[in-house]
């Protein structure tokens, strides 16, 4: 248990099922709602999939090893802090899932004959290693990473669905128009939802973060300006989610549960942003955006009903 709590397993299921779901439930019902045979190859998918959850895992794994102190000052039971797994182990799997992911990324760009985009998941895993080795107390740069690496789940499908071999010819066609459009709305989604949380996260953790000097945004500024960033972030979120339902013509049953993200914001999350003060109330206000992130992600599956 203490391996799979050092790689986030509940996180890397959560990636996976992203996956799963842009794959399967949204960028397929586009593609044979146009009458189009074509889908990316299951072995394919698998393989692009394993080399994001791989890559994640290490990230994950070099997160803790740098967290150690603060994990300690938090009174975690995050597996390096109580012993239960050793620095020197988790190196040793970090630096294998990194390689292993490495050679399922360029095994993947094989199969579609463009070994280039490799680079993209070699971006993804530098950006992890400097995100917890020297970018996580940066202010709001790290934050905008993570939620840039995050959004970068859906982006990876598509963009390996463009320029898989098969596909090319179809792909920018006028009948498949509003699948480019909802991963890229998807991609919107995930990094607004995310940056949200990231914060709010980085808040709980403010007093133990100053204490290793570790000035994140959320822990150096006032109050007011904390949840002045967070309401405006969450309106443009409504925003965004509301232009996307505005424009949208697809099944009626998907619109009205996506209708309901906003409405919770406006409803009880912004509410929530105004009253908060206790580390306990930033707890809860970081898994309710991250069951709000859990719900977008789950009703492309509604397009099939």
């Amino acid at each position: 248990m203490a391996f799979l709590n050092l790689i986030r397993w509940k996180n890397l299921l959560i990636i996976l099922l992203t996956e799963i779901i842009i794959k399967y439930a949204l960028i397929d019902y586009f593609l044979i709602s146009s009458g189009l045979s074509y889908s990316m190859s299951n072995s394919l998918f698998t393989i692009l999939a394993l080399s994001s959850i791989f890559i994640a895992a290490a990230g994950y794994i070099i997160n803790d090893i740098e967290d150690v102190e603060i994990d300690k000052y938090n009174n975690s039971k995050r597996p390096l802090v109580d012993g239960k797994i050793s620095i020197k182990t988790a190196k040793i799997l970090m630096y294998a899932f990194n390689i292993i992911g490495i050679i399922l990324s360029f095994a993947a760009a094989t199969i579609i004959k463009n070994p280039s985009l490799a680079s993209f998941q070699l971006l993804i895993m530098a950006l992890l290693y400097g995100y917890s080795v020297s970018l996580k107390c940066k202010k709001i740069i790290g934050n905008i990473i993570i939620a840039f690496i995050t959004a970068s789940v859906p982006f990876l499908i598509w963009i390996y669905t463009i320029y898989d071999v098969l596909g090319r010819s179809i792909m920018f066609s006028y009948e498949i128009r509003w699948m480019h459009l909802s991963v890229f709305f998807f991609i919107i989604f995930s990094f607004l939802s995310n940056w949200i949380r990231e914060l709010v996260k980085d808040k709980e953790d403010a007093e133990a973060d100053i204490s290793k000097s570790c000035n994140t945004w959320a822990a150096s500024v006032s109050e007011n300006s904390f949840k002045g960033l967070i309401i405006v972030l969450l309106i443009l979120f409504d925003i965004s989610i509301a232009y996307f339902q505005v424009n949208f013509e697809g099944p009626i049953n998907f619109r009205i549960a996506f209708s309901i993200i906003p409405a919770i914001v406006l409803i009880i999350v912004i509410p929530k942003v105004i009253k908060a003060k206790s580390i306990q109330d930033y707890h809860k206000l970081s898994n309710t955006m991250k069951g709000l992130m859990l719900v977008g992600l789950l009703t492309p599956i509604l397009l099939w009903i």
